[in-house]
């Protein structure tokens, strides 16, 4: 066990990947002076958001940023950047951005690296909204990866309200949870009123206790001036016993905590009189019953989907039909006549 320094960043990403990694490499030196071990840069801000992007309709120009500033991963460009960088200032990194696959599939994915260099990745598995036709959902296992600083699991911004996700992650062992995120609010002049901050909030806070882990936020910052649908900022550090412990606000900034990741989970199971043992065994029990009832939804969705289709199919055909019935039909009288 050891005190490590915790980072979180709420940066205002712009549409320009050059301008975004000058920005990394520039905000990772600022860290590493401060004695940071881990930094965490909220979802996509590699890649940037582009302006015309909509969680309620694909627009183009969206699609076409996204899949124009993809890499590899870990043999991009701008990867291989940061992870000299990162071995060079001795720090753990993550962030999200586009990823072109090796099936030439676009991802939205996670990436760590380290002092020792790439660690490893991790593919969103429930894209919000539209980005469902901008980058292809995962079904693949939640990674967690053993480094000298604690064992870490790896999501993404909307994974983080699906209980599974991380409850997959502490039965490998998780310990840190890094979630970089891209979370709107409703209007930042609401405060602590709006709603779409306190499900941000309230969500990480949730995963963080019901599994113990370490959970660490990082959120895009706000555009001075913009209110409504603004990025939502307040990037934080979740504690597994005392909940929220630091918080940036919604505009560019960052938030530090000296913090021993694995003294803060034997405090979390010391104060709740739980043995570690049982409280896995609760999980496994919970993550049973949740794929038992997965399997239901599942049909039901399938089965939802294939009747709504046929419904609709037969609607259009049916006003298809008529009209072709209706003009044979008066062609054939018209002959007979």
């Amino acid at each position: 066990m050891s005190l490590i320094r915790i980072e979180a960043y709420s940066m205002t990403a712009e549409p320009d990947k050059a301008r975004n990694l000058e920005q990394f490499l520039s905000f990772m030196e600022e860290s590493a002076a401060r004695g940071t071990k881990l930094l965490l840069f909220p979802e996509l801000s590699l890649t940037g958001l582009p302006e015309k992007l909509s969680m309620a309709w694909p627009h183009p120009e969206s699609l076409q940023h996204f899949h124009g500033n993809a890499e590899r991963v870990p043999e991009g460009e701008s990867v291989q950047a940061l992870i000299e960088k990162a071995k060079a200032l001795g720090l753990y990194v993550c962030w999200s951005m586009t990823e072109l696959d090796r099936e030439n599939r676009f991802r939205n994915t996670a990436v760590l690296i380290g002092p020792e260099g790439f660690i490893g990745k991790y593919h969103k598995q429930n894209p919000a909204g539209t980005e469902a036709f901008e980058m292809e959902a995962s079904r693949e296992p939640c990674p967690v990866f053993d480094t000298p600083i604690g064992k870490i699991g790896l999501l993404i911004c909307y994974d983080k309200v699906f209980p599974a996700v991380v409850r997959r992650m502490k039965l490998k062992g998780a310990e840190i949870v890094l979630s970089p995120t891209a979370w709107p609010g409703m209007d930042r002049r609401l405060g602590r009123l709006d709603l779409m901050m306190q499900y941000h909030r309230w969500s990480g806070t949730n995963r963080a206790l019901e599994n113990g882990v370490v959970f660490v936020d990082a959120n895009h910052s706000s555009h001075p001036g913009v209110n409504r649908g603004a990025e939502g900022g307040h990037s934080r550090i979740i504690h597994p016993l005392h909940g929220v412990i630091a918080e940036t606000g919604w505009e560019e900034d960052y938030v530090g905590v000296e913090m021993d990741p694995q003294a803060a989970v034997a405090e979390y199971y010391a104060a709740l009189g739980l043995r570690k043992e049982a409280h896995m065994q609760r999980l496994r029990d919970a993550q049973s019953r949740y794929e038992k009832r997965k399997r239901l939804r599942d049909v039901i969705a399938v089965n939802i989907r294939f009747y709504a289709r046929a419904g609709a199919a037969f609607a259009s055909d049916l006003f298809s039909a008529l009209h072709w019935r209706i003009r044979t039909a008066r062609a054939g009288r018209r002959k007979d006549g």
